[in-house]
C-alpha cells in the first residue's frame, strides 16, 4: 500500500528496491549489487561487483560481531581455497593480516605493528632478527635500542653503519 517504496525495474535487465521515493539497492543484468549506487558499471570493471555509495557524506560498511567473536573479510580463489584474509578479534582488540593462509601482519589494541610476529612489544617489530627493512631508492634509518643503522640506497654502493656493535661496513 505505499506508493513510494517497493520493488522495480529502472532499466532493461535491472532491478531495484526503493525506500520513501528513493532507489536503495540495486541488481544489474551482469549480477553486480550496488547500495545507493545505480550505475554500477561507472566503478572500476576491477572491483564492482559490489559498490556502496553514500551521496551525502561519507559511507562505508560495518561488519558486526559479538564481544567475543571476529569480523572477517575473506580472499578466495575460484577453487574456494581462502589464502587472504583481513580479521578483527574484538575479544583481544586486535586486527590480523593473513596471506598465503597465514598471519602476515598484527596490529594490537596498543597500535603496535608486528610484521611476522603475533606479538610485538614495541610500535614497530618484525619476526626474527634476519627480517629487514629496505629501501627501492633514497636514504634511511633504522634505530634499535643499541644499534643505530643509515642506509643509502641507489648510488655507487650501498652504506651500513653500525654503532653499538662496533660494525662499520
Amino acid at each position: 500500500g505505499d506508493t513510494n517504496t517497493g520493488i522495480y525495474s529502472p532499466g532493461a535487465d535491472q532491478l531495484a528496491l526503493a525506500t520513501n521515493g528513493t532507489g536503495r539497492l540495486f541488481v544489474d543484468g551482469s549480477g553486480r549489487v550496488g547500495i545507493g549506487a545505480s550505475n554500477l558499471a561507472s566503478f572500476s570493471s576491477v572491483a564492482n561487483n559490489f559498490v556502496v555509495q553514500d551521496s551525502a557524506g561519507p559511507g562505508g560498511v560495518t561488519i558486526v560481531s559479538t564481544t567475543t567473536g571476529s569480523s572477517n573479510i575473506f580472499f578466495a580463489d575460484t577453487d574456494s581455497v581462502t589464502q587472504g584474509q583481513i580479521k578483527y578479534e574484538h575479544n583481544g582488540d586486535y586486527m590480523r593480516f593473513y596471506t598465503a593462509g597465514s598471519e602476515a601482519v598484527r596490529i594490537d589494541s596498543s597500535g603496535r605493528l608486528g610484521v611476522g610476529t603475533s606479538s610485538p612489544s614495541t610500535k614497530l617489530q618484525f619476526g626474527t632478527s634476519e627480517d629487514a627493512i629496505s629501501w627501492a631508492s633514497g636514504n634511511g634509518i633504522v634505530e634499535a635500542p643499541n644499534n643505530l643503522y643509515l642506509c643509502s640506497v641507489g648510488g655507487a654502493g650501498d652504506v651500513l653503519l653500525q654503532a653499538g656493535g662496533g660494525n662499520v661496513g
